[in-house]
């Protein structure tokens, strides 16, 4: 349903119709099929809980073996996956709710709180994934157990829309050939860097596509 809208605002896009209103088992085929002609896959964005979706993801992440982001609900396939590690590197883009619903607990990932960071650790450790904990204070942990903070950014980046531009830039740099670490704490850095030029100009008042236009502004001032 989104197709022409999508063509129209982004006509740049090369946009891919489906039939029906949510992702579909019988979608996968095609999908995996266009994934072997891609160096990254993001997603999520958008994907919706519809159950059918979720098996449908997990099928992509068993049988598409490309660096891979998942963002919102693209990441309930891990609860569904029965073995890890996955042949992918994956990097995962949770906000703190999101973080608490894959780890069960509720628990806020705090640098005081060395028990949190553990945890934050423990996830990356055991699925074998990147995390990339989207806060005030943003934590980036390895699949080795490494674990960094980004302080870019600022409250106008809780904007909607925000961390689907910061999932964006991580499959970016994923095709690029980062590893998944690299690109989750790159990308949390540059589009943090964006929201605080951004910042500079408008205070809080600006969109998740201002910031996604602000990027390449960012990097060029590295």
């Amino acid at each position: 349903c989104n197709y022409e809208v999508t063509r129209a605002a982004a006509p740049d896009f090369i946009v891919r119709k489906f039939e029906g209103k949510y992702l579909k088992e019988s979608d996968a085929g095609a999908i995996i099929e266009l994934g072997k002609k891609m160096d990254s896959v993001l997603i999520g964005p958008g994907l919706g809980e519809h159950e059918e979706s979720i098996s449908t993801v997990v099928r992509i992440l068993n049988e598409l073996h490309i660096p891979t982001v998942l963002d919102a609900s693209g990441m309930l396939a891990l609860k569904e996956i029965k073995k890890f590690p996955l042949q992918q590197p994956v990097v995962v883009t949770p906000h703190n709710n999101e973080f608490q619903h894959l780890v069960d607990r509720d628990v806020l990932v705090k640098e005081d709180d060395p028990k949190s960071v553990i945890l934050l650790r423990s996830l990356s450790m055991d699925l074998h994934i990147n995390v990339l904990l989207k806060s005030a204070v943003d934590f980036v942990s390895s699949d080795e157990g490494l674990v960094e903070k980004n302080l870019t950014g600022n409250a106008g980046m809780t904007v909607g829309g925000s961390g689907d531009v910061l999932a964006g830039v991580v499959a970016s740099f994923m095709a690029q050939g980062l590893e998944g670490f690299d690109a989750a704490r790159c990308a949390a850095f540059v589009v943090g860097r964006a929201g605080d030029l951004l910042f500079k100009e408008k205070g809080v008042c600006y969109t998740a596509s201002e910031i996604a236009e602000m990027v390449g502004v960012a990097v060029n001032k590295l």
